[in-house]
């Protein structure tokens, strides 16, 4: 949102340049309209601070020129850019003018999603891809796109063209993600790295050699691990190569793979029970756990944001059910305290995360 703002700023922001800005009327279903604003909350939490809060009178939801209205509207509340230097904005600037007099928009009523669930995704992709400020989309948006419209039951072949048709990507990137988000994958994402064609290429495809076992959760983190790293170059993540990902699928790493995997699979029901408050929390301590999984099984602890390295994967599992303890759920915390299993490899996959009693 500020890098693109920055970019508007740079070249001059006027009403003529935002090209036609479309939203979606705020459902009047209270458990819809609900779902709706804790989904910007979120985000809004995530920016620790670089994004102005609702005031609690929203009636739309932005299709198009989000990020311009997220920017104004950051820059109105006197927020400032999260990792990026403070950025003065001249009183005669012309963005002030769209902050005080706004600019015409499209509303579309809310009983329009209700009758085509998929619009507002296509729309979305449709309105931002002739953006004047444009950035091509990365792996992880492209994965959202498809996993969207996976999730409406739109067929994979018909899935692939709508987000090619609505995005400038390569067709054997968008062949690997629909194999990825189809066979392993959820559809909530959110970041702005790149992972780079020969890496997602290994990520979608690799085989570790186990019979029945595909471990979704072990790529989840793999492209999590990647995504989260300050360790880029050009926009691309130097932090794993296909060279790292090949050692996974060695007899030696045989053993610690596949408790990953269960630990993984354990976790995530316990971060899925969270409340609606404790979501940002919890699904932080899971990113962690991806993280620290992955760069404890190719040894590459060192490159990470933090300054401790984890001896064994039970050490990594402790410290995320000790993070999780801090404002989870109750119910969460019974389960933790209550299951103890011993013999890692035969425990499930729900047992694996519960692992660790509390202290």
């Amino acid at each position: 949102m500020w890098d693109k703002g920055q970019k508007m700023m740079a070249i001059g922001m006027k009403r003529q340049f935002l090209g036609e800005s479309m939203a979606m009327e705020i459902s009047p279903d209270p458990a819809k309209r609900f779902e709706q604003l804790m989904a910007n909350e979120n985000l809004i939490k995530e920016a620790n601070g670089a994004m102005a809060p609702m005031t609690g009178s929203e009636r739309f939801l932005s299709l198009s020129t989000s990020h311009t209205t997220a920017f104004l509207r950051a820059i109105s509340h006197g927020c400032l850019p999260d990792e990026q230097p403070p950025m003065e904005v001249r009183k005669d600037d012309p963005c002030w003018d769209l902050i005080q007099n706004g600019w015409s928009w499209l509303i579309l009523s809310h009983l329009v999603e209700g009758q085509w669930p998929m619009l507002p995704t296509l729309l979305q992709g449709a309105m931002n891809s002739a953006n004047s400020i444009s950035k091509a989309p990365n792996e992880l948006e492209l994965a959202a796109q498809l996993g969207h419209l996976f999730s409406l039951n739109v067929p994979l072949h018909e899935a692939k063209e709508k987000v090619q048709a609505a995005n400038t990507c390569q067709p054997a990137v968008l062949t690997y993600l629909s194999h990825f988000v189809k066979t392993f994958s959820g559809r909530n994402f959110n970041i702005q790295l790149q992972v780079g064609q020969d890496v997602l290429e290994a990520m979608c495809y690799t085989n570790f050699k186990v019979t029945g076992e595909i471990f979704p959760m072990l790529r989840v983190a793999m492209w999590c691990t990647m995504l989260g790293t300050n360790k880029h170059q050009d926009n691309i993540q130097r932090i794993l190569t296909k060279a790292d990902l090949d050692k996974l699928k060695t007899a030696n790493a045989k053993e610690k793979v596949i408790t990953a995997e269960h630990q993984l699979q354990g976790a995530w029901p316990i971060v899925a029970k969270s409340t609606v408050e404790d979501q940002n929390h919890s699904y932080k301590c899971f990113g962690r756990l991806c993280t620290r999984t992955i760069l404890f099984l190719v040894g590459k602890q060192k490159h990470s944001r933090e300054s401790k390295s984890y001896e064994d994967l039970g050490q990594i599992l402790e410290a995320f059910t000790q993070e999780m303890a801090k404002t989870h759920t109750c119910e969460a915390k019974e389960e933790l305290e209550s299951q103890t299993p011993q013999d890692v490899l035969s425990a499930s996959a729900q047992d694996m995360a519960l692992i660790q009693t509390l202290t």
